[in-house]
């Protein structure tokens, strides 16, 4: 193994499931964010089919049949990267598997209200490198982590816990 150049890390609402993720963004008020991302995609993707038309995939060129990330990734983000299809990517690009085997420093925060995934996607303590603190908040939505008593004058937790935890390793 390479001697690792990061000396800490820290990672913030996390996809340790990513078929999970996929499921819960499908569902109730999560699809309209679901829709927004994809929108997003699509139009990142018709500036290169404008660019490179003759020599794309067909799924490129069939992107607005995509209207779910089960489908969007079955047919363009798996077979673009190389995986054999979305259940390969899933597995192999969710980070819950690899938890187990960092060794920097790190720490992850996570909501348990986060609205694109669910508690099953959480990992057990059991899951977690030593080197790993999973901090989990009962609010904090996805990279919200807002808090404050006074209307109009929100705190960025983020703003403040990150900092305060890369400080112990910046010298």
């Amino acid at each position: 193994m390479l001697p690792s150049l990061l000396t800490s890390a820290v990672a913030v609402s996390v996809p340790f499931q990513l078929r999970l993720v996929a499921d819960r963004i499908g569902q109730g008020f999560s699809r309209i964010y679901q829709g927004y991302l994809l929108r997003r995609l699509r139009h990142v993707f018709a500036r290169k089919v404008a660019i490179y038309a003759d020599n794309l995939p067909v799924e490129l060129r069939n992107l607005k049949k995509w209207q779910c990330f089960w489908t969007f990734d079955e047919n363009v983000t798996a077979p673009l990267h190389g995986f054999v299809n979305v259940h390969d990517y899933y597995r192999q690009s969710s980070s819950r598997a690899y938890l187990h085997k960092i060794a920097t420093p790190t720490l992850i925060i996570h909501a348990k209200d986060d609205p694109f995934m669910t508690a099953a996607a959480i990992p057990t303590a059991s899951e977690l490198s030593e080197q790993v603190i999973l901090e989990l908040s009962n609010k904090g939505g996805h990279v919200g982590f807002i808090t404050g008593n006074i209307p109009g004058q929100p705190v960025y937790w983020l703003d403040q816990r990150i900092p305060a935890y890369l400080k112990q390793y910046l010298k």
